[in-house]
């Protein structure tokens, strides 16, 4: 009752009552910090909030701009202003806070925003203090401050997180008040602000060069979002890189199920067996039970190659998305390649895609063109063309879907730090793709046609109805959620879907598909 309804309806009125009686000390307050720092008087900074928010958490500035010969911020210490270590000791600096807390980004208690170069580095114990709002002030605050070590500041917040309530918070408010007169534990012993935790960890050594740096990158790309997901920081955090420096060799991937055609399969298979660049591994999922003559054929490939054929067989039908993670598994390659069981790549498709991989080691996920065909691939009746460019790419993200998966060739390390394969009906491509995105992914895409896509009424079919539209609509809701997407961009996809997959029939659908999504 406290923790979810009286506690918020207290934060807004309290930080109402106390944004009115200080509006005077705002008015005359604000120009002299101004005066003091010579431009904007406020600091205003991302911090990770509650469940996955981050927000712009407003302060007085109490440091310069001060820089260095090469444009560089000087250190802390040296930016630090005497009217700025003044206000820091009476904690002034902190009052425009009370905007936040009023519009319910920060609580009045609760654990303080750390940064989010702080956030990257927490264990999954430490990152369940982010399940609640961000507070003015809090326990580890009146318990050391900054004079606590790090481990002993995450506990405390921990035991808030347990043990709040109405009587807690009245303590940390009393205890509040008599610090700030006291001047009590406002900076690190031998320290005039206080140190992050990754630079913490790194001098302590519990951390090396690599894991810092690298905790740090995602951390910068991080900032540009809206939100944070825990579970892809905690991946990010624990994998183990792959060596990349042979990017000759490749894995391709693919799944077979109960309605997959031989006839097809063949076409599609002899495809990657036929490139220039020949695959060093082909990894085949069978998604459930299969017809006996795909199976037969299969295993054929595989016990005259089998150190070139890998099968994974699963006793039910677990959907794509499943099914290719459980593939995935078994790639030895850090490159790997998917194909569908019907499509037929080009025969220079794989030469083409890991010279450019070669030549631009950042990028994580390439793709490329499809040429639909119907019959033979001499019937060419539509292309889908994608954008080549990493920011052409997230514009497109915003409304359709940025890779032909059929072509794609990604990283296996990016993509297990981003989650791997998850089952979402229809869309385990896209949930993955923007889910990479948000791990902070390079994408790129081809010019060229790389496969002919195997045309059929079926195809159109299955991209309409309720449940695909249902399907859809959740997943542009999580890239909202996500930010990865306005709430403007979500508004025009559910609209333009409701029309396409649900009103339209499968004829107009397929009209409309050839006219307006795709080039000739």
């Amino acid at each position: 009752m406290y923790r979810h309804f009286l506690k918020p309806l207290l934060d807004i009125l309290s930080s109402f009552l106390a944004i009115i009686v200080l509006l005077p000390f705002f008015i005359i307050f604000t120009p002299i910090v101004a005066i003091a720092m010579r431009g904007n008087p406020f600091f205003v900074q991302k911090r990770p909030g509650k469940n996955g928010k981050i927000f712009k958490m407003l302060k007085y500035r109490t440091m310069t701009n001060a820089k260095d010969n090469e444009g560089k911020l000087l250190p802390d210490d040296e930016r630090l202003t005497k009217f700025g270590k003044l206000m820091r000791s009476l904690s002034i600096d902190e009052l425009p806070e009370l905007f936040n807390i009023f519009i319910g980004q920060m609580s009045v208690i609760g654990p303080r925003p750390q940064l989010v170069r702080d956030l990257v580095f927490m264990n999954e114990d430490q990152i369940k203090r982010q399940m609640i709002c961000p507070g003015l002030t809090g326990w580890a605050q009146v318990n050391g401050r900054n004079n606590v070590t790090w481990e002993e500041k995450f506990s405390f917040d921990l035991y808030y997180l347990e043990k709040q309530s109405l009587w807690l918070d009245l303590k940390i408010l009393f205890m509040t008040v008599f610090k700030v007169f006291a001047k009590k534990d406002i900076n690190t012993e031998g320290m005039e602000t206080a140190e992050d935790f990754g630079d913490y960890l790194l001098r302590t050594q519990k951390i090396d060069d690599a894991y810092y740096y690298k905790m740090h990158d995602y951390a910068d790309f991080l900032i540009s979002k809206k939100r944070y997901n825990i579970d892809i920081i905690h991946s990010i955090q624990s994998n183990d890189d792959i060596d990349v420096e042979d990017y000759s060799k490749y894995s391709v991937l693919m799944t077979v199920y109960k309605n997959t055609v031989l006839e097809y399969l063949k076409d599609s298979l002899e495809s990657m067996l036929n490139q220039t660049i020949e695959p060093e591994q082909i990894v085949i999922v069978f998604d459930g039970p299969v017809p006996n003559d795909v199976r037969d054929y299969l295993y054929e490939h595989r016990n005259n190659q089998p150190k070139l054929f890998t099968i994974v067989e699963l006793e039910e039908n677990r959907g794509q998305g499943l099914a290719a993670r459980a593939g995935m598994e078994l790639c030895r390659n850090q490159l790997i390649a998917r194909m569908d069981d019907d499509d037929i790549s080009v025969i220079d498709r794989m030469e083409k895609q890991l010279a450019f991989l070669n030549e631009n080691r950042d990028v994580d996920v390439l793709g490329g063109n499809i040429s639909e065909f119907v019959g033979d691939t001499t019937n060419i009746v539509g292309k889908r063309v994608v954008e080549q460019r990493h920011i052409d790419i997230l514009k497109y993200q915003r409304s359709r879907c940025p890779f032909n998966q059929q072509t794609v060739v990604f990283k296996k390390s990016k993509v297990e730090q981003a989650g791997g394969y998850k089952d979402w009906h229809f869309n385990e491509d896209s949930y993955l793709w923007s889910r990479m995105t948000l791990a902070g992914c390079t994408f790129a895409n081809l010019a060229d046609t790389l496969v002919y896509f195997r045309l059929s009424e079926a195809v159109y079919k299955r991209r309409g109805g309720l449940k695909y539209y249902k399907s859809e609509k959740k997943f542009f809701k999580f890239m909202y959620r996500n930010g990865i997407i306005s709430c403007l961009d979500y508004q025009k996809a559910k609209l333009v879907r409701i029309i396409v997959q649900v009103l339209m029939t499968n004829k107009f659908r397929q009209w409309f598909f050839k006219t307006f999504a795709r080039s000739k």
